[in-house]
């Protein structure tokens, strides 16, 4: 039987790469397919870029095939963080993709 994975539950988890070891952080919101409710992406605010004084304008983008193990504690990916890397434009906490 599959292990349920809930957001609250997942949002909790902190999300590390298996390429660098790096910690990349929480998960702050999700991509959505519309037509059949899976999860396309998850998205992590980048960390801040001095002392954490100053607003963050960076997020990690993670697309599902990316993950590679889902834990108690972390979720494992493998991903090139300068190509997953993106300036945060939306205010939203989730998304929502239509192939309309």
């Amino acid at each position: 039987m599959e292990k349920v994975v809930t957001l609250c539950n997942i949002k909790q988890k902190e999300v590390i790469n298996q390429r660098n070891g790096i910690k990349l952080g929480f998960i702050y919101d999700i991509e959505i397919q519309a037509k059949c409710g899976q999860i396309t992406m998850l998205i992590i605010k980048a960390p801040s870029r001095f002392l954490g004084l100053f607003g963050n304008n960076y997020e990690y983008i993670i697309e599902y095939d990316a993950i590679i193990c889902i834990g108690e504690d972390v979720i494992i990916v493998d991903v090139d963080c300068e190509k997953c890397l993106r300036k945060c434009n939306d205010k939203f906490n989730f998304h929502i993709l239509d192939d309309n």
